[in-house]
């Protein structure tokens, strides 16, 4: 192996993959949205990554800049874009919306209120009107094409979003090239409804699901082999299937494997080698099991074990189904109906079940962790340590 280069993957630190695997649909579609924000155009509406974590949003929204920032990209001969990247933590006041398009000593904002009608501001005594600030960022964007990133959107305050939304409709609708483009859990469907911007609706979404096994073995393969590691399609296998096709389960194997191969100054991954490599591998995915376990505490913990059984029988639900199945665990723990939402509520909000934009189905957002939360009550079972063989049921690896 090419012993020169650094550890590729670097699993739970937000980094590009060293191979984004599996998400050509989605590049695609960024892609084209970028092509007609780099023309000047502003008939397209806004982007919106949904999926639980650790499966590759904020990659995504990297490759996204990087595709609007490279020379021969889409903004080739074109002039190039503003790229700005921002956390929820840093708009905590909605004035600070308009703080990522204008300079902030141009307008001064005393409060900002959103409802059924729109954003109304409270201004300072400074003669300026909500459209004027519409106006300015406008003008920026006919002079600066600009790509607003936001992850972690989940986090934002529904007022904030729903200013963010508008600003951008009402700066395309002034010619304005800006594109928004908000990425995080499936918690962030909650904050759109809640901000009222009802237009949202109209914008791109793109949700990330687990990997097909062929995207999941190449985001394996094709690291290693650039690194001059060879894999047999055996061992590849083992891999994939312990990994249940998680983004972030298989950088921690392709860590794992890389550092093996390197120890030993070896060209190929065999049997030995995932034998080594399954300990650290095995740690991560130990890690995140219990971090996500350890959200549910006391009678929580109990339901979650109950809830996990029949989602291991039955695989997805309806939503009514889903209540249905929530609301009798919740009667036997002589807790009422008023549970019900709060439960719903955190089983989206811990990952542990979720709908896909479109889908009136709710899924896991990792099978495996199903099998864990049941197992991990009897400490025992495939889930607790080594390179495990997972049963299929449907079309789930559990």
């Amino acid at each position: 192996m090419r012993s020169n280069r650094e550890n590729p993957f670097t699993p739970g630190f937000g980094a590009m993959p060293p191979y984004l695997a599996g998400r050509e649909s989605a590049q695609d579609k960024i892609a084209t949205i970028l092509t007609s924000v780099a023309k000047g155009n502003a008939k397209h509406g806004d982007l919106v990554i949904i999926g639980p974590r650790g499966t590759g949003k904020t990659a995504l929204l990297q490759w996204a800049a990087a595709s609007a920032n490279r020379k021969k990209g889409v903004f080739f001969r074109r002039k190039k874009p503003r790229i700005v990247l921002a956390l929820p933590k840093t708009l905590k006041r909605e004035e600070d919306v308009f703080g990522l398009f204008l300079n902030r000593k141009s307008f001064t904002i005393d409060s900002i209120e959103t409802g059924v009608r729109g954003a109304r501001a409270n201004w300072a005594a400074t003669g300026i009107s909500l459209n004027d600030l519409f106006q300015r960022t406008a003008e920026h964007c006919r002079r600066h094409p600009t790509i607003v990133l936001i992850d972690e959107a989940h986090k934002l305050s529904p007022e904030c979003c729903g200013l963010l939304l508008e600003t951008t409709q009402s700066v395309r609708l002034l010619q304005g090239a800006l594109l928004l483009i908000l990425a995080g859990t499936p918690g962030l469907f909650d904050v759109l409804v809640r901000s009222r911007a009802t237009f949202h609706e109209r914008g791109d979404k793109i949700c990330l699901e687990l990997l097909s096994p062929e995207a999941a073995a190449d985001a394996i393969r094709i690291p290693l082999a650039a690194d001059g590691i060879a894999i047999g399609e055996d061992q590849l296998g083992r891999i994939v299937a312990d990994s249940q096709c998680y983004p972030y389960f298989l950088q921690a194997w392709g860590k794992a494997l890389w550092a093996v191969a390197k120890k030993h100054d070896s060209s190929s991954i065999r049997d030995e080698q995932i034998i080594n490599a399954s300990t650290e591998a095995g740690t991560i995915r130990q890690g995140l099991y219990e971090n996500r376990r350890d959200q549910w505490q006391g009678e929580d913990r109990r339901f979650l074990v109950e809830l996990a059984k029949i989602v291991r029988t039955q695989k997805t639900f309806d939503r009514e189904a889903l209540e249905e199945a929530v609301g009798t665990i919740l009667a036997r723990q002589q807790r009422g109906e008023a549970h019900v939402t709060a439960m719903m509520e955190k089983l989206v909000a811990t990952d542990f079940l979720w709908k896909p934009w479109g889908s009136r189905r709710y899924i896991p957002g990792i099978p495996s962790l199903v099998s864990y939360v049941i197992e991990a009550e009897h400490e025992s079972g495939p889930m607790i340590e080594g390179v495990r063989e997972p049963f299929i049921v449907g079309e789930y690896a559990w």
